[in-house]
């Protein structure tokens, strides 16, 4: 099947989010908030024609955590050539804070204004096309943009393990940047723009 659908509740709740239709598909959330598991995922197999959850940029709200106030991770999984785009904000579950895991070769695109915690990218692109409100982001591979449609705060440690890093928007973190050369891998930072830390140093 193609298309779009709508949610109808103010808060649908499911574990896993799977987007296996070869045809490209939108949810549209209509203002609502879809709500995934304590560790819910949003996966693109290879076969994937391509996801986009909000019918434009702030249409309603994507987090994780189960039950209301719960803390929870959400996982993007992306093996497709065809992007997954989230235009709906994300955003804590209640009074609980989420994390977030970028993982797969393929593209996932931000679009909405986010307030998240604890940020990992392990391969692929991530891009930040709007306003971010993140926690500590670590990069240990693929690569990461901060996208010049908005401003990303920090509220811990931006750490490069490897991959790459453009900063094209103000990035301001309350605490320090720290890039380190592991073993058989390499990081890369590029800045067009501002970046301000505490500390920014080289291991």
């Amino acid at each position: 099947s193609s298309g779009a659908a709508t949610l109808a509740a103010a808060t649908t709740t499911i574990q896993t989010l799977l987007a296996s239709d070869a045809s490209a598909r939108t949810i549209n959330l209509a203002g609502q908030t879809l709500r995934l598991g304590t560790v819910g995922g949003v996966l693109q197999p290879a076969t994937s024609g391509g996801l986009t959850i909000g019918s434009s940029a702030n249409d309603g709200f994507l987090t994780a955590g189960t039950n209301a106030n719960v803390a929870g991770e959400l996982l993007l999984i992306n093996h497709s050539a065809n992007p997954l785009v989230i235009n709906s904000a994300i955003a804590s579950n209640g009074t609980a804070a989420i994390a977030l895991t970028k993982s797969g070769a393929g593209t996932v695109n931000l679009a909405g204004t986010n307030r998240l915690g604890a940020v990992y990218v392990n391969d692929g692109t991530m891009n930040l096309l709007s306003d971010n409100s993140l926690g500590a982001v670590t990069v240990v591979g693929g690569s990461l943009v901060f996208g010049s449609g908005g401003s990303h705060t920090l509220g811990g440690t931006l750490l490069i393990n490897g991959g790459t890093v453009s900063i094209n928007g103000p990035v301001t973190s309350g605490s320090e940047l720290q890039m380190n050369t592991l073993s058989g891998s390499r990081s890369v930072l590029y800045v067009a723009t501002n970046l301000t830390a505490s500390r920014i140093r080289a291991a």
